[in-house]
């Protein structure tokens, strides 16, 4: 969409104030939780509607200590992508130690570095679905256990995929998330 200047005295039309201020920014598509469950599915969320989303997890807690935040991608079925596609890597500091999370031809996408019960994690998350295949970057926190994460990774099929899974490394997960689509131009 091209940038319109209005000029003094100029009518600003319904038309105009639908496409120029009603296609920018965030479009709320849906909000989840999952309470002490082994993975949070999140089914029929990507369509052709966006290309990008942005994922707000306001709340992520493990019911372990010491477990790895991960996401995974699902396709009609709906069914989970397990087999060996996902690549990435995860950096953290942890209370000033430096340390990487790396996946090549893995089961899962890593989007943090560690989170336990006792810490309430929380982050964003960035997906970009082109061409079929996912790309994604994270941010992700525990600020009880002083962890600060960044990274991001891809998954490689030609599959269309149509929502996602939260799950830790290990145990359980309690999570509260809002998933948005950016306006296309």
């Amino acid at each position: 969409m091209a940038i319109k200047t209005f000029a003094v005295g100029e009518v600003l039309t319904a038309s105009d104030t639908n496409t120029y201020l009603a296609n920018s920014g965030l479009v709320y598509v849906t909000n989840f939780t999952g309470t002490n469950t082994a993975v949070v599915n999140v089914d029929n969320c990507f369509t052709s509607t966006y290309d990008n989303y942005l994922l707000v997890i306001q709340s992520m807690t493990s019911h372990g200590n010491g477990f790895i935040p991960q996401i995974q991608f699902r396709y009609a079925g709906p069914t989970t992508q397990t087999t060996t596609y996902y690549s990435g890597i995860v950096g953290a500091t942890y209370t000033g130690t430096n340390t990487n999370r790396n996946v090549n031809n893995g089961t899962v996408g890593y989007i943090g570095n560690g989170c336990d019960n006792l810490g309430n994690g929380n982050g964003i998350v960035n997906i970009a679905r082109t061409s079929a295949q996912i790309a994604y970057t994270c941010q992700f926190s525990d600020y009880y256990n002083a962890v600060w994460s960044q990274g991001g990774g891809y998954v490689t099929t030609s599959r269309t995929y149509t929502g996602f899974a939260l799950s830790m490394s290990s145990g359980n997960i309690s999570v509260t998330a809002t998933l948005y689509g950016y306006r296309k131009a």
